[in-house]
């Protein structure tokens, strides 16, 4: 009897050291950590996805790509394109004279041949265009800014300044007259000339043969 109720204490003592064991540790636990957050608030909201993208909007975007390409063809080749301007009194190109590099180089009429020295190119500003000698760069101007009657025409470093800007004005004939922007002349062949390296000039605008060019743009 007296065993049977010492096994009955010892059975009772190692239960409550084990739940004693078990709350200090739950306390420990407690005391140190917190308890896990849910999966569920843990997770950020989905961004929205995005629409799948279907066989109609890879053939847009390869459309749009396609302009924009044919879109800057188009731009390098009119940056290209040259123009010659032959006087109707002539039929004599306008030209820059021989050395073509040099500034203060003269322009003149010769006979159209398609020399690099007959071919320019428009070069569109503010309020009118550059004539651009192709092989040279350089653009026509009045010779040292001046701006009477007789002023020669020649070549030099392009600026953005009315002595440098030219308006092409058609007759609605086919051919247009080049107007100077700083003076409101004319380019003009001296003396209504028919020679060749007749020079170009200022003039009064007076709707004569000697002003009067047609215009040929060329492709290379």
């Amino acid at each position: 009897m007296l065993m049977r109720w010492a096994h009955s204490v010892l059975v009772l003592s190692v239960l409550m050291g084990v739940t004693q064991c078990g709350q200090r540790g739950r306390l420990k636990i407690l005391g140190h950590t917190k308890d896990p957050v849910p999966a569920s608030e843990e997770a950020l909201p989905e961004a929205p996805k995005a629409p799948p993208i279907t066989p109609a909007d890879i053939k847009e975007q390869l459309e749009k790509k396609a302009q924009e390409a044919r879109a800057g063809m188009d731009s390098v080749k009119a940056m290209l394109v040259t123009q010659v301007f032959q006087y109707k009194h002539s039929q004599k190109c306008l030209e820059v004279e021989a050395p073509a590099a040099d500034d203060g180089a003269r322009a003149q009429q010769y006979a159209c041949n398609g020399s690099p020295l007959q071919k320019f190119r428009f070069v569109s500003k503010a309020s009118g265009q550059w004539l651009q000698l192709v092989i040279s760069g350089k653009c026509l101007t009045s010779k040292v800014g001046a701006l009477d009657n007789g002023t020669p025409i020649v070549q030099a470093r392009c600026e953005d300044s009315a002595a440098f800007r030219f308006q092409v004005i058609e007759d609605g004939e086919g051919y247009a007259f080049i107007k100077h922007e700083a003076s409101g002349r004319c380019v003009d062949i001296e003396a209504i000339s028919l020679n060749d390296k007749a020079g170009a000039q200022l003039w009064d605008c007076v709707n004569g043969e000697a002003q009067r060019v047609k215009i040929t743009s060329k492709s290379p």
